[in-house]
């Protein structure tokens, strides 16, 4: 289940901010890659938000926070989430073919995602 907070900074050069929230002390680092941040390109201080976070093991600390969040959304709004895929978008694709000098052909392709 969610956290609510609401988001104390956000600096738009660097691409993170700042959540205050009773569950997070001190304040929960964000970044602008989690997944619904990212579809507003960031967060406006000020607003309530919705969030995912974890705190980090043992002694971790990221810019001075022991709390990073994993997503978060504007309160009144859906998370973000990628659709999932039924079948690997088949990307990358590699064969090889080896000829020996006795004419023998092995061939083995490679399907990856």
């Amino acid at each position: 289940m969610p956290s609510v907070g609401i988001v104390r900074t956000w600096n738009v050069e660097a691409g993170w901010g700042v959540i205050d929230s009773a569950d997070t002390p001190g304040g929960c680092w964000i970044h602008i890659s989690t997944p619904s941040t990212v579809q507003h390109r960031g967060l406006d201080a000020g607003r309530s938000v919705y969030f995912e976070w974890e705190r980090l093991p043992g002694t971790g600390i990221q810019d001075g926070y022991h709390y990073v969040a994993t997503d978060a959304w504007y309160v009144g709004d859906e998370p973000f989430r990628r659709p999932k895929k039924a079948h690997p978008p088949g990307a990358y694709r590699t064969s090889l073919t080896i000829t020996y000098d006795d004419g023998t052909v092995v061939t083995d392709d490679d399907t990856s995602t």
